[in-house]
């Protein structure tokens, strides 16, 4: 079984590896953008496909290096391929758009905490506020209270 660039990347994270992770995490993106796999957006959590996947553990890795302001690009990125992706499965033309998946969930989470961490409110609001109330776990209602304590804001 080989091992594919983003999980490459992922390992080189979970090994103190950040700078190699990076780089394998910038040849997956490089591979997801040079072939077209958006076919295969069914077969992952949440409708996500390669270049999804690299841009996550892209972000992830900017996070490890203390960058959250970059990691914030890629998160958001990451989050409006998924959504591009969901609306482009065939049969997925609702009139209302399909429940937040868990998946869609935690990466809303992880650009909320990114936001915080660059200091900017109202991406962090705008992101978890868009996860549905009740998907909102006790980390995401913190960081909720955290950016809106940050924004002056009493609810």
């Amino acid at each position: 079984m080989s091992l594919s660039l983003v999980d490459l990347a992922r390992s080189l994270l979970a090994d103190g590896l950040t700078s190699s992770a990076l780089v394998a995490a910038s040849l997956a993106i490089g591979h997801a953008n040079n072939t077209s796999n958006s076919s295969n957006a069914g077969e992952r959590p949440g409708g996500s496909d390669d270049k999804t996947e690299a841009l996550i553990v892209f972000g992830d890795i900017l996070m490890e290096s203390l960058e959250p302001r970059r990691a914030t690009e890629y998160y958001e990125h990451a989050l409006q391929r998924i959504r591009s992706l969901l609306r482009d499965i065939p049969g997925a033309q609702m009139k209302e758009p399909p429940a937040m998946s868990e998946y869609e969930v935690e990466l809303c989470l992880k650009y909320g905490k990114a936001a915080v961490a660059a200091q900017d409110y109202d991406r962090a609001c705008s992101a978890l506020e868009s996860i549905p109330k009740i998907a909102r776990s006790v980390a995401v209602l913190r960081l909720l209270a955290t950016a809106y304590e940050a924004r002056g804001e009493t609810r």
